[in-house]
């Protein structure tokens, strides 16, 4: 057996090096038999990232080990809501990818980072990395990550339109899914077609996607799917106004959630639950639920949760005439939201203070609301007001007091 002469310079790199292999070979068989196990790989996260780390300051000599540790770790750092921490390492990563040419790595390395911006509410770099993404997963012959890049950029133009895109996006990607026998593919994507026919109201569609996606979770024993699907389930029935159909899924997610030690998805939960309360007109109950959904978001520095869960806190208190509360409470939101620049959220929480305002009489602010939704259209485009959003406005139309708000209403939803 060869020995170290540790005063010697080449020996010393020689150790560190192995060492390096050692600890990288030993945090992959680790993670491999621990990936279920979220408590303890809570426990261990900050050394298995110190790993990668030392991974990556060795460069190409330890690149496939460091690879396939940053790929494993990967789902839950996005699922604990780690996502400033785990973004250098995505992007140390990918260079390194680049350097050695590497498309393949580069296109499923590139979609981890879109997620991040997107997960970060930075939507125009997650769009331009998806799009990176699909470039390189083409060039390299990588279906699954130009599909699941379609996928998740899909999933992003659910929330924020337009929806003719998510459509084509989402069923390109389960075209590709299914070419490569990809169900872990098949069921995201049923997933994400599921919530966009949920948006647009279609509950038939929505519905069969949802129970199609539940049913490849079954299959394959996935507990992190299943709850996902009971918690669009329960959205569905949310907007369907089916508050006790909505409140049987949220409450077996919950439970799931619970088991998987899951506290952000968890969060979620609540946050919806919230929202069944207050259908089902108990808005003390939609005020704890909201609040439970806000310190979880605010315990992992999960901004964009925490606005939601605020925005709906100002609707409980709302519901239960505390005025200055849900003042207090949409302007929280609303500050959050413009230090994430989101402007399709700025104006959700204008229409909150829309719905404060109405439900006071006052019609200076009421006036002030719509004239402030009319600016953002002239600056922004109707395109950045997805169809709900204008059905959503719509609605409080027939509300307004005087001719000054019907004009300035008239004048927001009128298309261009």
């Amino acid at each position: 057996m060869q020995t170290l002469d540790l005063s010697l310079a080449q020996d010393r790199t020689t150790y560190f090096q192995q060492s390096i292999f050692n600890n990288l070979n030993y945090w992959l068989a680790w993670a491999q038999a621990h990936l279920d196990q979220l408590p303890k790989l809570e426990l261990e996260r900050n050394n298995i990232i110190r790993a990668i780390h030392f991974g990556l300051n060795l460069g190409q000599l330890a690149w496939p080990l460091t690879y396939q540790l940053i790929t494993q770790l990967s789902p839950h750092m996005e699922r604990r809501g780690e996502w400033s921490q785990w973004q250098p390492v995505i992007q140390r990563g990918l260079a390194l990818a680049e350097q050695q040419n590497d498309r393949a790595k580069q296109a499923a390395l590139s979609c981890i980072l879109a997620r991040l911006h997107h997960l970060q509410s930075r939507m125009d770099e997650a769009i331009l990395q998806y799009r990176r993404t699909m470039r390189l997963a083409r060039v390299a012959g990588d279906v699954y990550n130009e599909a699941r890049a379609c996928t998740n950029l899909g999933y992003l133009y659910i929330d924020r339109g337009p929806w003719h895109r998510a459509e084509v996006l989402c069923y390109h990607a389960l075209e590709r899914f299914t070419e490569i026998g990809s169900d872990y593919g098949r069921a995201h994507t049923e997933n994400h077609l599921g919530m966009l026919y949920t948006k647009m109201a279609n509950w038939d569609l929505a519905r069969l996607h949802l129970e199609r996606a539940r049913a490849i979770w079954q299959a394959s024993n996935d507990p992190f799917g299943l709850m996902r699907a009971n918690i669009n389930l329960g959205n569905l029935y949310v907007d369907m106004g089916k508050p006790d159909l909505a409140l049987r899924h949220l409450t077996r997610a919950s439970k799931q959630a619970t088991e998987q030690n899951d506290n952000i998805e968890l969060a979620t939960i609540f946050l919806n639950m919230g929202i069944v309360y207050r259908l089902k007109g108990n808005p003390k109950q939609a005020e704890r639920y909201a609040h439970q959904a806000k310190s979880l978001y605010e315990r992992y520095f999960i901004l964009p949760g925490a606005a939601r869960a605020a925005h709906n806190l100002a609707m409980a208190h709302l519901d239960q005439k505390n005025w200055p509360a849900a003042q207090r409470c949409l302007e929280s939101a609303r500050q959050i939201w413009q230090k994430l620049d989101d402007k399709l959220e700025q104006m959700k929480a204008v229409i909150g203070f829309l719905e404060l305002a109405l439900a006071q009489g006052h019609q200076t602010e009421i006036l002030a609301c719509w004239r402030e939704l009319e600016n953002y259209k002239a600056r922004y485009g109707s395109g950045h007001f997805p169809p709900y959003l204008y059905n959503l406005l719509k609605k409080y139309r027939h509300s307004l007091p005087d001719e000054a708000s019907l004009q300035a209403a008239a004048d927001i939803l009128s298309t261009t």
